[in-house]
């Protein structure tokens, strides 16, 4: 018994293994299809511009669930949608496995103003505020403005606080 399974668990895994190999695009083949994607995208998927996202090591399965949604409607943006009309399966494969190699790139700081009235901050400086103030507002995103005299509450809390003392929460 224990043989014929293992038989025929063999000849399950051999026979998809095509299958397999077939859903693999062609990384060459999609760094010529991905052209169009470069003005937007950037070179190799790295955008410098923030309202477009990278593509470069995204999951290739989640850029071709992203192409078809595009395709289908499902997803509405109409830039993308008229290029993914005329991208087939293989095309989407071929795209997505080029950016799933590709190695995303590190964001660029960026640079604080020089104010007219204070001398020019040297370059350790200048790297220093921004250190400081990405540790800050990283702080202020988990944490909350904890120096607040008092904070907006939410409605489920506010119904919790109505039970409990409500002249501390203002809602």
């Amino acid at each position: 018994m224990k043989k014929k399974l293992l038989a025929l668990s063999l000849a399950l895994a051999f026979t998809s293994t095509p299958g397999i190999l077939h859903a693999e695009g062609n990384i060459n083949a999609g760094k010529d299809k991905a052209a169009a994607c470069v003005s937007c995208h950037g070179d190799n998927g790295n955008s410098m511009v923030s309202t477009f996202p990278k593509l470069a090591q995204q999951h290739s399965s989640y850029l071709i669930k992203q192409l078809k949604a595009f395709k289908s409607g499902a997803r509405k943006n109409p830039m993308m949608s008229s290029i993914a009309m005329g991208l087939t399966d293989e095309d989407m494969a071929d795209i997505a496995d080029y950016y799933a190699e590709q190695k995303i790139s590190a964001n660029e700081l960026p640079v604080l103003d020089d104010e007219d009235d204070k001398p020019a901050a040297t370059e350790n400086v200048k790297k220093t505020d921004i250190q400081t103030i990405i540790a800050q507002g990283s702080d202020l995103y988990r944490n909350g403005d904890l120096t607040a005299k008092s904070r907006p509450v939410s409605p489920a809390m506010a119904h919790l606080a109505k039970a409990t003392n409500p002249q501390h929460f203002r809602y």
